[in-house]
């Protein structure tokens, strides 16, 4: 008789070692828009307003430090989550992750750009290597975020915009913590990134070329950031 209860002992701290070590995979992706529509570079150029038509030639950003919450507590955290978003290829978009099986969460938190634990280690390799485009100098560290492109009210030549927006160290911070709502579970979840609300708040005639870190690029990485909602 001992010798059953311990057999049933020892299933039941299998199972129980099981369920807990038991995981899922979700898809996250980061979907770069404009307009609500997938942003498209070799699209005809983009009608800002009435006034405005504009082309974008390139988009790309970092995105890291991915986490699960549930009623505003962390349950989650992905590990090694950095990633490069670019939109001329969408092999970048879709990030499988696993979880395990028994997380609840009703939101989603990440990070637009890079800390400073990466800014301080220097080029790197996969999404970090420097033929990316996405790395200044040892001193400024990588680019959180570049979008490219002309626009008719650009005053620059061939009326061209260009933002570079990094900066790791004080007073320009510029990585920017994100959180969103899950509404729906399910194995994926959407994240839109859409560039019209992002152009939206830029004077094109004042502001075309932003190419190291500054109070203007920590500006615009905050309303990036507030570019970025879950589809559902």
């Amino acid at each position: 008789m001992k010798q059953v209860l311990l057999n049933i002992l020892f299933v039941c701290q299998i199972a129980l070692s099981v369920a807990q070590s038991a995981s899922q995979t979700i898809t996250i992706s980061f979907l770069p828009s404009y307009n609500q529509k997938p942003l498209n570079l070799a699209n005809e150029p983009f009608l800002a307003n009435s006034e405005d038509s504009l082309s974008i030639s390139l988009f790309k950003c970092y995105v890291s430090s991915i986490q699960l919450l549930k009623q505003n507590q962390v349950v989650h955290k992905v590990p090694n989550s950095f990633y490069l978003i670019n939109a001329a290829d969408s092999n970048s978009f879709n990030k499988k992750i696993n979880i395990p099986i028994d997380v609840q969460f009703d939101s989603i938190q990440f990070t637009l750009g890079l800390d400073s634990t990466i800014n301080v280690s220097g080029a790197l390799g996969g999404d970090f290597d420097p033929m990316k485009g996405m790395y200044w100098t040892w001193q400024s560290g990588y680019i959180n975020l570049k979008l490219e492109g002309s626009s008719n009210k650009c005053a620059s030549r061939n009326r061209s915009f260009e933002f570079h927006l990094g900066g790791y160290r004080f007073p320009y911070l510029n990585s920017q913590n994100v959180v969103l709502p899950v509404k729906s579970r399910n194995n994926s979840i959407q994240i839109e990134m859409d560039i019209a609300k992002f152009i939206s708040y830029v004077d094109f005639s004042n502001q075309h070329h932003i190419m190291t870190p500054s109070k203007e690029a920590v500006m615009l990485n905050q309303l990036m950031a507030k570019a970025c909602r879950v589809t559902e």
